[in-house]
């Protein structure tokens, strides 16, 4: 319904969006965004006058079967010197501990991610990588993963980890108290990368 564009919006940005869910598309209509249905291989740029500036990809490439395709879409909807943003779940992020989240599966997720992915991105897709990183690993992450791991995994009849609640809420207090995220930067649930068209 155009969260996010609410947010670019209230930046003083003129936003457009593309939204196959006509519900969706009305209520961010209804906000003053300009929304077109159907896929960016449909979208025609002489559709926004003037010409875009950013086109943002949150959470979106682990679903599609061929991200590439999509970045080189984008690519070709942008004049030079303007800028692709991606973020994508995080292959090092908490959850690799979740192998039995049906979220983390196809087709639901069709694939992880790491922060050299992004590199290899911008060449096959002819771009520029000015800009990548990740979000925080915190120790709530840690703990919340490793108990959504064990009810997941009591109800499928499959192993879970063997330890207890009070081992994990150890090592996330440790983690917490000891300043470990900060060795561990980027191991939070999403990596991020700022692509240019060149």
């Amino acid at each position: 319904s155009g969260y996010f564009l609410d947010l670019a919006k209230q930046a003083g940005l003129e936003t457009y969006g593309l939204e196959l869910n006509s519900q969706a598309a009305a209520k961010a209509r209804a906000k003053g965004h300009g929304v077109f249905p159907g896929l960016l291989n449909d979208f025609n740029r002489a559709q926004v006058s003037g010409g875009l500036d950013l086109i943002t990809f949150f959470q979106v490439l682990e679903h599609v079967p061929d991200p590439l395709a999509v970045v080189k879409q984008a690519a070709a909807a942008l004049d030079s010197g303007k800028y692709i943003a991606v973020a994508v779940p995080s292959f090092r992020g908490p959850g690799r501990f979740l192998p039995w989240d049906p979220h983390q599966w196809p087709p639901h997720h069709l694939s992880w991610w790491r922060l050299a992915d992004f590199d290899q991105l911008a060449v096959v897709a002819g771009l520029k990588l000015v800009k990548s990183g990740g979000n925080m690993l915190l120790g709530s992450g840690i703990e919340n993963s490793w108990r959504l791991h064990n009810r997941l995994a009591s109800v499928l009849g499959k192993p879970g980890y063997r330890s207890g609640v009070r081992l994990v809420k150890l090592i996330s207090l440790v983690y917490r108290k000891t300043g470990m995220k900060f060795f561990f930067p980027r191991w939070g649930s999403s990596i991020y990368g700022y692509f240019q068209k060149v």
